[in-house]
């Protein structure tokens, strides 16, 4: 992921990089930092930016840009550049290891995660006709991130499940949904109008057997389809007998 400018990274975009890469058992978690910092960042605000991400799983640093020179366009090409025309390059190092250190533990540790959060692309998918000012898509987006955000405000470590790798390798076995490498008893649905085949027919065999779904009323558009064909009656029966929230 990138992360650009000093705030901290989306939690969208962490939770997303961190799911592909547990569900894929890869260890590194990569981001690009510090672009659009300015000359002015310093240790201190590179340490908040990237500590963010580190608290979010990704674990494995790229610093942006290393020029050889700040001819030209370089010296207002995305600041900061990180090499040795920096005062403090000399010490630049001292703060790379701790990086690295924290990264390693990260990487070489263990996050048991039991909740699947589904995530509604193709809901927004349906509505796109090419124009990326459409407020219906900003709407899903926003919405998967209050979610996202109350999930984290009480330490409840999630992960999405995305349809394309669901399609590859999910599964529903021993009371647990499957993905890859990962296995969750616990599934909440944000708002969304749509699903895959392959994850409605996990998900109903998942809750027929017991297992936990929550879903968060669309409070934007009604209906129901499934791989964009309206779905039928008894699809419709299952989820409106789900457990619901009115809001995230």
């Amino acid at each position: 992921m990138d992360n650009l400018g000093r705030e901290l990274a989306s939690q969208v975009a962490m939770t997303q990089l961190l799911s592909s890469a547990a569900q894929f058992g890869q260890k590194q978690i990569m981001t690009e930092s510090f672009a659009c910092t300015g000359w002015a960042c310093n240790f201190t605000g590179m340490r908040w930016i990237y500590h963010g991400q580190l608290a979010g799983g990704v674990n494995y640093l790229c610093p942006h840009l290393q020029s050889y020179s700040l001819w030209g366009s370089r010296k207002r090409d995305y600041p900061a550049s990180f090499f040795y025309h920096q005062p403090w390059w000399e010490d630049y190092s001292m703060l790379n290891d701790h990086f690295s250190r924290a990264g390693m533990l990260l990487a070489e540790g263990e996050n048991p995660v039991d909740i699947l959060v589904y995530h509604p692309l193709s809901s927004t998918w349906k509505h796109y006709n090419g124009d990326n000012g459409l407020p219906i898509l900003n709407y899903y987006t926003v919405a998967l991130y209050r979610l996202t955000q109350e999930l984290n405000k009480y330490d409840l470590a999630h992960h999405y499940a995305d349809e394309i790798i669901v399609d590859d390798c999910g599964s529903y076995e021993n009371g647990k949904i499957r993905i890859g490498k990962c296995s969750y008893k616990l599934v909440v649905l944000p708002q969304l109008t749509n699903f895959s085949g392959k994850m409605l027919q996990i998900l109903q065999a998942f809750s027929a057997d017991g297992g936990t779904v929550l879903r968060i009323c669309n409070q934007k558009e009604k209906g129901l389809t499934v791989d964009g064909i309206p779905a039928d009656a008894e699809t419709l029966r299952w989820f409106e007998s789900l457990t619901v929230f009115e809001s995230e």
